[in-house]
């Protein structure tokens, strides 16, 4: 097996990893990510690409980039928010440029790859990765192999509706979500969306370290909002559970750092749940920081062989 890369462009830095025949790291290399213009952008995507190029053993080594957004793996389009991409096509330019195929995947789809192939969800059939941290989104992987779906979608949890019987009981603020839609799972959940339940229900303003820090020191405020955050939380999961009924959910993002996030979920997630619906393990992400960029590694490294 040869050496593999990937590429993780995030809204602050893009990040390059080169890996050995058994996912090892070699050598990593960040560099900040221009927000002002396309052109900057697309020219140090370009550097990273080549300086994985000049380290590696191979001159066929395969190479994939993740990005945060939705990627349609037929036509190239991708939906990002905070890089400056609109009306643009990253993947076509790009090949232009290396003159060969380069895989691009959203950022937690290469999570979930890599938490399912040799992370905390190794050994099991059907994996959900689930992170959250500034937004909620994720992937599913079944035998190690992506579920992408007809748009490159399947994934975006985060942006279903939260639900009436949720909202009634908590007196939910019903927000404005940064895909455009009002309402979202992501707007309560996130890690701005714990911000937004303190602020709106209340009149708090913490972080969501000072709140966990708080409810777990007995702080009773912060304690009620940990409690819904969990129930509204684990609403998404109950109906991921009902479509996917995955054997494992993998956790990733800041909020995964809360104390004991799974026992809270475990704790909760049965009460509304289908009687006799059995929930799968709450597992915390392995893989650390190097958990995206391998997955998109893995990816590249997966098409090659296809195309082989």
């Amino acid at each position: 097996m040869i050496n593999a890369g990937g590429i993780d462009v995030g809204g602050t830095k893009i990040e390059a990893t080169l890996f050995d025949a058994n996912w090892q790291v070699l050598e990593t290399r960040r560099i900040p990510t221009p927000t002002d213009s396309y052109n900057n952008l697309l020219a140090e995507i370009l550097a990273q690409y080549h300086w994985l190029e000049s380290i590696s053993d191979s001159a066929n080594t395969p190479i994939g980039i993740g990005v945060p957004g939705i990627v349609d793996r037929t036509t190239g389009h991708m939906v990002i928010a905070n890089l400056p991409v609109a009306r643009q096509n990253l993947r076509d330019d790009l090949i232009r440029e290396v003159n060969h195929p380069v895989p691009f995947v959203n950022d937690c789809r290469a999570f979930t790859l890599s938490e399912a192939k040799l992370g905390a969800g190794r050994g099991h059939s059907v994996v959900l990765g689930l992170i959250l941290g500034t937004g909620v989104a994720g992937g599913l992987a079944v035998n190690t192999r992506l579920i992408y779906g007809k748009n490159g979608a399947a994934g975006e949890f985060g942006h279903t509706p939260v639900p009436a019987t949720l909202s009634r009981k908590f007196s939910l603020p019903i927000l404005t979500c940064g895909c455009g839609q009002t309402g979202c799972y992501e707007t309560l959940i996130s890690g701005p969306g714990m911000v937004n339940l303190a602020a709106n229900l209340f009149d708090l303003t913490k972080t969501p370290p000072e709140i966990a820090s708080a409810a777990a020191g007995g702080d009773e405020i912060a304690g009620q909002i940990m409690d819904i955050w969990t129930e509204i939380t684990c609403g998404l999961i109950q109906s991921i559970i009902l479509v996917v009924d995955p054997d494992c959910i993998v956790l990733g993002g800041g909020l995964s750092n809360i104390p004991e996030i799974t026992d809270r979920l475990i704790g909760q997630l049965p009460i509304g749940l289908l009687s006799g619906v059995k929930i799968p393990q709450i597992l915390l992400a392995e893989g650390g920081d190097s958990s995206g960029v391998r997955g998109a590694a893995m990816v590249a490294q997966n098409e090659s062989v296809n195309l082989a």
